[in-house]
């Protein structure tokens, strides 16, 4: 195999990787739906296709030993379907530590606004509306395209900031919550919680 076609596959399968990826990668959210959309297609190939791997490799290994020719397209017939697989199934974990630990961030200036709404009316604002422009110029975004954006639950003496990630198909999602007191729903209660790594932040699977 020559030197230009591995660089080929080699570029083929970075485009391939960002864009199964990009619901976790840091841009616009309004590209939430789109990116979300590509990544649970991206799982249907990758669980369809993983059947015609083993037959593709046959093939190649069998022009390897009859000596013929190898076309790149052979090459992409099974490493594509592998790199898909592999990306949007065991890849999307990582990727997703990574863009909630930046959509957590991006939300401490909604949280301290929430907390200076109290200390000035004594009790927290009905909707993140209610804090611009008085206490925030606009509402931050996620920072993360596929987090389109945080919704926000006003407790008994709390409140919750909620945001939530694709995890399989688009079926099962990550619910990523924020709460001061712990006043979690019966959501949070029903389903096995961990800790998101900042304080007082959890998330759980929702199936």
């Amino acid at each position: 195999m020559s030197r230009k076609q591995w660089i080929q596959i080699i570029l083929i399968n970075v485009f391939i990787t960002l864009i199964i990826l990009s619901p976790f990668l840091p841009g616009p959210n309004s590209f939430s739906k789109i990116t979300n959309t590509i990544h649970t297609i991206a799982q249907l190939i990758g669980i369809v296709t993983i059947i015609t791997i083993p037959v593709s490799i046959i093939i190649t290994i069998r022009k390897g030993i009859r000596k013929q020719k190898i076309s790149l397209y052979m090459l992409l017939s099974w490493i594509i379907p592998i790199i898909i697989f592999c990306v949007s199934i065991y890849g999307s974990y990582p990727a997703r530590n990574f863009s909630r630990k930046i959509a957590i961030d991006h939300a401490t200036p909604v949280i301290e606004a929430i907390e200076g709404y109290y200390q000035v009316h004594k009790k927290y604002p009905n909707q993140l509306s209610e804090l611009v422009p008085g206490f925030l110029s606009k509402i931050p975004a996620t920072g993360i395209m596929g987090i389109s954006t945080y919704e926000y639950e006003r407790r008994e003496n709390s409140f919750a900031i909620i945001f939530s990630q694709n995890v399989i198909l688009g079926f099962n999602k990550e619910i990523v919550s924020y709460d001061p007191r712990y006043h979690y729903s019966s959501d949070d209660e029903a389903n096995q919680v961990f800790p998101a790594g900042n304080d007082k932040w959890q998330y759980y699977i929702l199936d």
